[in-house]
């Protein structure tokens, strides 16, 4: 009978678990959000109409939806952790990123790179 690591027979593993995997949902969700909340700020600040920012939050689900699956397989193959980890460091230089975008399109490719992330997460 093979052992088992001794972290993953007691019950706080299983809620460590839970609080992160909570927390990056309410990560992800609070990254969504804010960004609708953002778009009329982001629409001046670039200078354009509402309809071409409403790409800033259409290009992240996009991306997220169309690398749910591959993301998973690849999980599946290389780790959950590992896989998670990395999305969340893709989430989180994505968005420093697009504080430091020169212009909409350059967002709009952050913003891939951010739904990218998210699906890994």
């Amino acid at each position: 009978m093979a052992a088992t690591a001794p972290e993953e027979t007691s019950g706080n593993y299983k809620w460590k678990v839970a609080a992160v995997i909570s927390g990056t949902f309410l990560f992800s969700a609070m990254d969504m959000n804010s960004s609708l909340v953002a778009l009329p700020t982001i629409a001046g600040h670039y200078d354009v109409d509402i309809m071409a920012v409403s790409w800033v939050v259409l290009v992240l689900f996009l991306t997220m939806n169309a690398l749910l699956l591959p993301f998973g397989r690849l999980a599946d193959i290389a780790g959950r952790k590992k896989v998670m980890i990395a999305g969340m460091l893709v989430v989180g230089i994505g968005g420093i990123l697009s504080t430091f975008t020169p212009s909409l399109p350059w967002l709009y490719v952050t913003r891939i790179f951010q739904g990218a992330g998210a699906a890994a997460m």
